[in-house]
């Protein structure tokens, strides 16, 4: 009899060989056989289908969709929500790996509360603290609004899922839609419950290749990711949305100095997107975007030879930092 707590959602595209290890991993290793698993893929053209056809022949949890076409990730996110039959939801990728022990724990713990939802942490992305549960929306927002970007990284309760957000952000594209559903939600409720889990529940597997998104990282992570925060309901203040963006250059790679010089080293970012974005730059930023203009407009040699400095300063910096005794 499968568990009707919690199920679990995999979205898929053309990467046969990850979906391949990812199955092996949640049922070999993870042994989690009694959980229903939902696979979409989202019109791959490789040998997805004949992988997901080898594994649905062995568990019968295993629940698999063929999409005619690519319709999008947020949308074959939210066709796997709309499958969920349990009271939790959590949203899987095939590069994201599971400890065991630690799911069974928070297995035992949604049996016993009523969260809205929980966000555990991720060995690779920061160390945030002690778990312990909030029940202010604000001060969810300024503590764990940008990680939860990270949407393999919490466990939805399924009520969110009938969170109505304005059909315009929709249409736009958003790659953020489905924060903007759970702080809809949780802002339409007197006190919000939501638990952080500091022990490390997730890791990316060694064979994850670069993300869809780093052709657009200024698209996605800079527009995007500031007009989403902007543009939550009223009852986040003013402050909160500030400081959960100023947060993200903190505790993400994807917002510091030499990440920035890393993209324009690959021609993923130009002069014209950084002057595009000029606005939404000083919200995430802690040094000036006229910087990164001036790196841009540089000849190539000379952008890897500033790149190059850059890691090797923050090498010098991690090692003094390990060196340096700590007080008593």
């Amino acid at each position: 009899m499968a568990n009707s707590i919690l199920s679990f959602g995999l979205p898929v595209y053309n990467n046969a060989a990850m979906l391949d290890d990812a199955l092996s991993y949640f049922y070999d290793e993870l042994e989690l056989d009694d959980f229903h698993l939902y696979v979409s893929d989202n019109g791959s053209t490789d040998s997805t289908a004949q992988v997901l056809q080898k594994h649905a022949a062995k568990h019968t949890n295993l629940h698999c969709f063929i999409q005619e076409k690519n319709r999008g990730t947020e949308w074959n996110a939210f066709f796997l929500q709309e499958k969920c039959e349990t009271k939790y939801f959590m949203l899987l990728a095939d590069y994201v790996r599971l400890y065991k022990k630690q799911i069974f724990n928070i297995v035992e713990m949604l049996q016993n509360n009523d969260y809205d939802f929980i966000v555990f942490n991720d060995s690779t992305r920061l160390n945030y603290g002690a778990s312990k549960t909030y029940t202010d929306i604000n001060k969810v927002l300024t503590d764990l609004g940008w990680y939860m970007t990270h949407m393999s990284a919490i466990i939805y309760s399924k009520e969110i899922f009938k969170t109505i957000v304005p059909q315009y952000i929709y249409q736009q594209g958003s790659e953020f839609y489905g924060l903007i559903r759970i702080f809809s939600y949780i802002a339409g409720k007197d006190t919000c419950n939501v638990y952080w889990y500091a022990e490390d529940c997730v890791y990316f597997s060694p064979k994850k290749k670069d993300s869809a998104w780093y052709g657009r990282v200024m698209y996605v992570w800079v527009e995007q990711y500031v007009e989403t925060i902007l543009s939550l309901p009223a009852l986040y203040n003013l402050e909160s949305k500030l400081r959960c963006l100023k947060s993200f250059y903190e505790g993400s790679v994807i917002f510091q100095f030499i990440t920035f010089v890393y993209h324009i080293k690959r021609k993923e970012i130009s002069a014209k997107n950084i002057y595009q974005y000029r606005r939404h730059l000083p919200f995430i930023l802690k040094f000036d975007w006229r910087i990164l203009l001036f790196i841009s407009i540089l000849p190539h040699p000379l952008v890897n030879v500033v790149f190059l400095i850059t890691r090797l300063l923050r090498k010098l910096k991690y090692i003094t930092a390990r060196r340096t005794p700590r007080a008593l």
